[in-house]
């Protein structure tokens, strides 16, 4: 026996708590709901696949199901075998059997990530669904996706903001629907689907701050004439304002085609984030001369709007890739502008790393490597000072050793020892300069302790830092 084995028969004889509910959740055999035998049916002929359909219905109709396990299993079984159920006489009513699960798991599953799991699913689906069975038996095939699109724009709104801010656009697949189906039954319920969709999106972004206001509070004028105040215009109240007013006066005088095509021409959620994406750019392309004639007011136009953007918790889906961009902008800066114009900006950049650095540790640490070899590099004294007076307030990623993994490695932290190497590196840069760094150090692998693997090949670090000007 393994020693997995043995461990497990050890946990069991020490918990009789453990025991117990093994015992009372264990299940050798389920009824199967008369509604999913039709799935069965399908692949009868199948033998392979009959003995897979045979373990999702167990899973389905276990008292204790686990979306979690079910729907990764799901997915892949009606992805890959949906040319199996397309040329069976029942394949339509499979499919819709399989899309309503998909729907319940969305609908009943408590958890946040299991509810975007299913959604994710449900829509690869129905793209699928739309790509490969229209062509064969559209009326059919139009009345269950037609049923599904209806579903979905009767979710609760949590729900349904979930599904408007989704990577998986339901506009892909309407234009894949509108293009196999000009006149067909889904495209009223897509139809009614898009409108909640576009107008929770737009009654969304109105509640942040108007991009054009912002721009006038911030620069003290209107945006200059050029492909920057266009984007600028695309964002705005006024403009989000326009595209609700279109959606209230839909009557449906227009086919539904017509409307279709109307309503995927209109901007959603992620088409927004792309135009903000796009605005730092288009801002570093443009100057905006004083009315002095002086300097040029967008100078430091570009770092401000990804400040901006980081403040904006709507544009979550860009907010590492915009770290990465305040990185390279400041150690620009650093570069090329005085010590006393980059304070206020270092101290901004370590607010945004602190507030972000739950979500992307790696990328908070990077910057802060990389803005560290631009500061030593400048070599100012105060600015130094205050870097490093920041790096050490910004905090240090602990070990959190929880346990070994199957192959008994340890499980811990992964950016613990990214952490403890680049301090390690930017004290090389300057030992004499970063006593307190190495104080701050000692002090917490004293406090935290670490987690170094053989496979780490720290020796390398540690030969540097003695080779540094350590003494």
């Amino acid at each position: 026996m393994s020693s997995d084995g043995l461990e497990s028969r050890a946990l069991l004889e020490e918990s009789e708590a453990l025991r117990r509910n093994l015992e009372e959740t264990a299940v050798s055999e389920v009824p199967i709901q008369p509604r999913f035998r039709v799935l069965r049916e399908v692949v009868e002929d199948y033998r392979g696949l009959r003995k897979t359909v045979d373990g999702l219905l167990f899973e389905l109709h276990h008292p204790f199901r686990n979306w979690k396990v079910i729907l990764p299993e799901l997915r892949g079984f009606a992805l890959k075998n949906l040319d199996s159920y397309k040329h069976h006489p029942r394949g339509h009513e499979a499919v819709g059997l399989i899309l309503d699960v998909f729907m319940e798991a969305l609908t009943t599953a408590r958890r946040r990530e299991v509810q975007t799991q299913a959604l994710e699913c449900l829509l690869t689906y129905m793209e699928k669904v739309v790509h490969t069975c229209l062509g064969a038996d559209s009326e059919r095939y139009g009345r269950v996706l037609g049923k599904s699109l209806e579903s979905l724009r009767e979710l609760p709104q949590a729900q349904k903001e979930l599904l408007a801010r989704g990577y998986h656009p339901v506009k892909r697949m309407g234009l894949e629907l509108l293009a196999r189906e000009e006149n067909g039954s889904s495209l009223g319920p897509l139809n009614g689907l898009l409108i909640e969709l576009l107008r929770i999106t737009y009654l969304q972004w109105l509640q942040e701050e108007d991009p054009v206001v912002w721009f006038r509070g911030e620069f003290g004028q209107e945006p200059p004439s050029g492909p920057l105040r266009d984007l600028l215009a695309e964002l705005s109240h006024d403009r989000l304002k326009a595209y609700l007013s279109f959606l209230e006066s839909l009557d449906g005088g227009s086919s539904a085609g017509d409307t279709a095509r109307k309503l995927l021409q209109m901007p959603g959620h992620l088409e927004l984030v792309r135009m903000y994406r796009e605005l730092p750019d288009r801002m570093a392309a443009m100057h905006l001369p004083s009315k002095e004639g002086g300097e040029d007011l967008l100078r430091d136009g570009k770092i401000l709007l990804l400040f901006k953007i980081m403040d904006t918790s709507r544009l979550s889906e860009i907010h590492e890739e915009t770290l990465r961009d305040i990185q390279r902008s400041l150690s620009g800066m650093i570069r090329s502008e005085p010590a006393e114009r980059l304070e206020s900006f270092l101290l901004k950049t370590f607010a945004l790393l602190k507030e972000n650095v739950v979500h992307y540790p790696r990328t908070a640490l990077q910057c802060i490597h990389a803005i560290g070899q631009e500061v030593f590099r400048k070599g100012q004294s105060r600015l130094v000072e205050v870097f490093l007076e920041q790096v050490v307030r910004f905090g240090f990623q602990p070990p959190e050793v929880t346990g070994v993994d199957t192959e008994w490695q340890w499980l811990c932290n992964p950016n613990h020892l990214l952490n403890i190497r680049i301090w390690l590196d930017l004290i090389c840069l300057q030992p004499k300069w970063c006593t307190t760094l190495l104080s701050a150090l000692i002090i917490n692998l004293k406090l935290a302790g670490t987690c170094i693997r053989d496979t780490d090949l720290f020796q390398k670090d540690i030969s540097k830092l003695l080779n540094s000007d350590i003494a």
